[in-house]
């Protein structure tokens, strides 16, 4: 039965590998019995915002017990520069925040202020805020999260193209041969709220 079991896993993960060989979206697990969440947004985006504790708050709730699994992508609306040097700035926090183990709801308030305030240079921004906050980043780390943000946000960028993400923000729920796309709706009444529980119910079709 191990046997079975190893030679079954590594056939789904030659499967995937040919599947998505020349695709830049590579879903995280291949196990059917767990879903996977993408979640794309921008720090430009001022319901993405609005929605940014809500979203937080459901990923704790719900990857829990890695039946579900979440991915934040930013991504860049009619190729607007302001919008490219947000996904590097997010990038940029991003590996700061794993360096030195920052919590990520204070560093994404963070990031969304800087990003919605246009502030010229935003990405160098953050450093100055951090460092005046009693963080100090010395040049090397600095230098590191720079290229680490180069390189994830042009794979953030081909995942977008690829899935043909068009509004922000907005979710794509992959699992048991479905992809399920969950859109804001800025007309409800409750939009963040109405957001998380479509997002509850779609994924709990795949699910089950």
């Amino acid at each position: 039965m191990k046997l079975y079991v190893k030679i079954v896993s590594v056939i789904a993960v030659l499967f995937c590998a040919s599947t998505f060989a020349n695709s830049a979206y590579i879903p995280i697990t291949t196990d059917e019995s767990k879903v996977e969440v993408l979640y794309f947004f921008s720090l430009k985006c001022s319901g993405c915002a609005g929605v940014r504790d809500y979203v937080r708050l459901w990923k704790q709730l719900n990857t829990r017990d890695e039946s579900i699994v979440m991915r934040k992508i930013p991504v860049v609306l009619n190729g607007s520069k302001q919008w490219i040097k947000a996904v590097e700035l997010y990038f940029v926090g991003k590996y700061l925040m794993k360096k030195y183990d920052l919590p990520e709801s204070k560093m994404e308030v963070l990031m969304f202020q800087l990003a919605l305030q246009n502030i010229d240079g935003e990405v160098f921004s953050l450093r100055e805020s951090l460092e005046q906050s009693g963080m100090p980043i010395n040049d090397n780390e600095w230098s590191t999260s720079l290229r680490f943000a180069s390189s994830m946000s042009a794979h953030s960028l081909s995942i977008q193209n690829e899935l043909n993400v068009s509004q922000t923000p907005m979710a794509i729920i992959t699992g048991n041969a479905q992809r399920i796309i969950v859109r804001f709706d800025a007309h409800s009444q409750n939009a963040p709220l109405d957001f998380v529980t479509r997002l509850s119910r779609e994924v709990a079709k795949v699910l089950n």
